[in-house]
């Protein structure tokens, strides 16, 4: 499929090249293409499902072409290795494009990319794709669609049953966007209204069946039928915000364990979801919300301006150092921390190829530094809420239980939220309260 002057599979080509090759996330490719190209409807349409598509089934696409290459996929040149996948995807998963044209553009392609010599190779493989009648019994993890490192650690750590069900769950369509209402700019009422006059699927959320307090649970709901979310006028103006139910849960579920709350840190806040929530549910608040470089916290800043909210005071920092200042000052310190992000995978699958085992151990660690410093933030009776979106018990659970262990804080609850489970991104929050010294109270 190409329009006028426009290549699109070239366009496609850059883009996988920019993340699988490059590292560049998916999300930040996508935004910098549609921004950058002038592409229609239809045409983003196109480049997008090619795109995802081809990064959701990386792992089938890979062992198809080892099957019809005596070339290993990892062996290839970067730009054909990435024509075969295209070319893979379109003829399994795009019924739409006839085979002879999928052949035909991969070898353009090739061509056109200045490997002339590698025409009959890629054509060849496409082919006998093309050709096959019955597909080899595939592996359990290229099933699943994971790495076997991965599809291992996760059956070992939830069992076959619980571990499958994440996995299908990774898999399925993600057609809507998760938001919250922003009642300083209109109620629930009035944004409702404005979504549904621009023909705007909107369905609510159900957080209070989850254990969020029910007069809150209405702040969150899916939306979908829409082209572009930042041009929608109710996201300019800040009526709504994007956030994930996890994340929201993670808030509204702790707000019964808050006695007080005139100082909150937020110490990985970018781009500043938890940090508005808070001075939603506690107007009186002062909230810092930090982050480590001004790239992250300028999307703060823009989200501050974009809801109105005037008690958020952005700052940049390092939250592996201690800020000396804020000792036992904060009466809620909120650390949602770096991870290998396994619960979003579904709408991010990159992170699945991204990630490496050896990053598991030290995404923990860092973890646990962070946690170190945060502990002396929090006032004698105050809460400390920590949480990830990953799945990885190493990155939650384990680091919840050194932490109660050893930094004289009284474990209260936590929670995981396992795709599979709940039908949202997979997420995992823990509480805290730091014990007073004397065993008094305030």
């Amino acid at each position: 499929m190409a329009a006028g002057n426009k290549d699109l599979r070239n366009i496609c080509l850059n883009m996988l090249i920019s993340t699988l090759e490059e590292g560049k996330l998916s999300g930040n490719v996508l935004n910098d293409t549609f921004r950058t190209e002038k592409l229609d409807k239809n045409e983003r349409s196109f480049v997008k499902r090619l795109y995802t598509g081809v990064l959701e089934k990386l792992i089938y696409l890979d062992h198809e072409a080892d099957l019809f290459s005596d070339i290993r996929v990892r062996k290839m040149k970067k730009v054909i290795r990435n024509i075969l996948r295209m070319g893979i995807y379109q003829l399994r998963f795009m019924d739409s494009v006839p085979a002879y044209s999928v052949i035909n553009e991969s070898v353009k392609l090739t061509r056109k990319r200045g490997f002339n010599n590698l025409c009959p190779f890629v054509n060849a493989v496409l082919r006998k794709a093309q050709d096959i009648k019955e597909e080899p019994e595939l592996p359990e993890n290229v099933k699943a669609l994971v790495p076997e490192w991965l599809y291992i650690l996760l059956n070992d750590q939830y069992g076959k049953e619980k571990a499958g069900a994440f996995f299908e769950a990774l898999k399925k369509e993600r057609t809507e966007i998760f938001v919250r209402f922003n009642l300083n700019r209109g109620s629930r009422e009035d944004i409702m209204d404005r979504l549904v006059r621009q023909h705007i699927q909107v369905r609510e959320i159900p957080l209070d069946k989850y254990g969020a307090p029910s007069t809150d649970s209405s702040f969150a709901y899916g939306i979908k039928n829409f082209d572009s979310l930042t041009q929608l006028d109710v996201f300019k103006d800040g009526s709504i915000f994007v956030q994930d139910p996890g994340a929201m849960l993670c808030i509204l579920a702790g707000v019964k364990y808050i006695e007080k709350n005139t100082l909150t840190i937020d110490v990985c806040a970018a781009p500043g979801g938890k940090s508005l929530m808070m001075a939603q549910l506690f107007p009186e608040a002062r909230i810092i919300s930090a982050d480590l470089t001004e790239k992250k916290v300028s999307l703060i800043r823009e989200n501050i301006k974009r809801l109105d909210v005037s008690q958020i005071e952005p700052v940049c920092a390092d939250a592996r150092a201690e800020d000396r200042d804020l000792r036992e000052k904060a009466d809620v310190v909120i650390a949602d921390l770096p991870c290998s992000g396994l619960g979003v995978a579904g709408k991010k699958p990159d992170i699945l190829y991204r990630l490496k085992e050896s990053d598991l151990k030290q995404l923990k660690s860092l973890q646990k530094q962070i946690l170190s410093v945060c502990s002396t933030y929090v006032r004698p009776g105050g809460l400390l809420i920590y949480s990830t979106c990953t799945v990885n018990r190493s990155e939650n659970e384990d680091n919840a239980v050194w932490f109660s262990d050893n930094f004289g804080f009284e474990f209260l609850e936590d929670r995981l939220l396992l795709p599979g489970e709940w039908e949202y991104d997979g997420f995992y929050y823990a509480y805290f309260r730091k014990q007073h010294k004397n065993g008094g109270k305030d």
